[in-house]
């Protein structure tokens, strides 16, 4: 049996990069964001690129507000319209003006003075998951070009990278985002060389692509004003994944309930339904799900909240685990094993020739296997009436011959 997965599109994220000048920086961060086939990316150089007056979900302003007044007029919408931005801190960007129109960071320069700082990855960030293994890559990019003085968070500021100046890591902030998913900073500029380190590193981005893709992602989203949310963590898992249930629960003022129980039920394909019931727990508001095989489940989640029945309902697919599509290049050192092992020759493509003379100056002989057994004759019953009938035959025809 064959499974095809189709990834249907509804409509595109679109994210507008506006610029003063053109930076290594803008590069990367283009990249990263157009790996996502659900984001169409435009960028904005004033003098050099056009703009196009159009709703975007998200603008990237990159070393902006500047001391020229660059774009000004998109600024100004922005603040006006409350529209999700990322900030990228660099030495164009006039701090005063930042400290204005950003709502999680206020920075103090001495004397314009600037330093270099390697990231530190806040584990406790939970807004989106980066695994300990992606966070080790992050923590070992070359360090960016940071105002160097006095930062204060402002309110609702959860903090993603601190800067680590030599080995002390400082309590300074170098990524840092709004609670309400709105504002993003990146204090420094650099990007550029975060993700050409890697591919020297790992000869990939994947970590670089998937931390922008997730901020990017996660100042993006549309807001949910739903007040019960169960969702799994990811809309597609291997079969040996883990697949987990994230729950959100809310009263009128938005924040968050605990303890209520939960009724989820999942079909499968064939129509077949398992139903779960679970409460969502303060320090724990995931629940697993065990046992599913490959194909694609619809999920429905119920509560009660307030006297009235939430629901909560969605989809995900769980895909087969193709373990020779993981290493596609031929292991040579493992097949030279194999043939030394079973007395053979390892040939490569360009000595091919060579495997007919070898064949041919081997002159394998030819093997007889022989195989003896033992059966006793009551074990054999059909042979035991074989004989029986033959001695019962010899017997009638001497009888009848009067030879007996």
């Amino acid at each position: 049996i064959v499974h095809a997965y189709i990834d249907i599109i509804e409509n595109k994220e679109k994210i507008l990069l506006v610029a003063s000048s053109p930076h290594p920086d803008i590069k990367a961060i283009r990249a990263a964001i157009e790996k996502k086939e659900n984001y169409e990316f435009r960028l904005y150089i004033p003098g050099i690129t056009e703009y196009k007056e159009d709703k975007y979900d998200l603008y990237v302003l990159h070393q902006l507000p500047d001391y020229a007044g660059t774009a000004k007029n998109i600024i100004d919408k922005i603040n006006k319209d409350g529209s999700s931005v990322l900030f990228v801190v660099g030495n164009q960007t006039n701090l005063n003006q930042f400290n204005n129109i950003n709502k999680v960071v206020n920075i103090v320069s001495l004397q314009g003075q600037k330093d270099l700082v390697t990231p530190f990855y806040n584990n406790s960030f939970d807004r989106f998951i980066t695994e300990s293994d992606e966070q080790s890559v992050i923590n070992n990019y070359p360090p960016l070009t940071v105002p160097y003085g006095e930062y204060n968070l402002k309110e609702s500021a959860d903090v993603l990278m601190y800067q680590k100046i030599g080995s002390t890591i400082s309590s300074r902030p170098l990524i840092l985002a709004s609670a309400d998913r709105k504002q993003a900073v990146i204090t420094g500029e650099g990007l550029w060389q975060w993700r050409q380190h890697e591919y020297l590193e790992t000869q990939d981005n994947k970590v670089f692509d998937k931390f922008i893709g997730n901020l990017v992602q996660y100042l993006s989203a549309k807001e949910d004003k739903r007040k019960f949310r169960v969702y799994p963590i990811s809309n597609e898992f291997l079969i040996t994944d883990q697949v987990f249930f994230e729950t959100e629960i809310y009263n009128d003022l938005f924040e968050k309930l605990y303890g209520q129980k939960i009724d989820l039920k999942i079909s499968d394909e064939e129509g077949k339904v398992t139903s779960y019931s679970f409460a969502n727990g303060e320090n724990n508001s995931r629940f697993e799900i065990k046992g599913l095989k490959q194909g694609v489940y619809k999920y429905s989640a119920t509560t009660e909240l307030g006297g009235k029945s939430e629901k909560s309902e969605g989809s995900f697919t769980i895909k087969e685990l193709m373990l020779e599509a993981l290493n596609t290049t031929a292991d040579y050192e493992l097949l030279r094993q194999l043939s030394a092992k079973n007395n053979g020759r390892f040939v490569t493509a360009s000595n091919l020739n060579q495997l007919a003379e070898t064949i041919i100056a081997s002159q394998p002989k030819t093997i007889l296997h022989t195989n003896e057994e033992l059966v006793e004759l009551v074990s054999l019953p059909w042979l035991f009436f074989l004989l029986l009938t033959l001695a019962s035959v010899e017997w009638f025809m001497r009888k009848y011959r009067g030879s007996y």
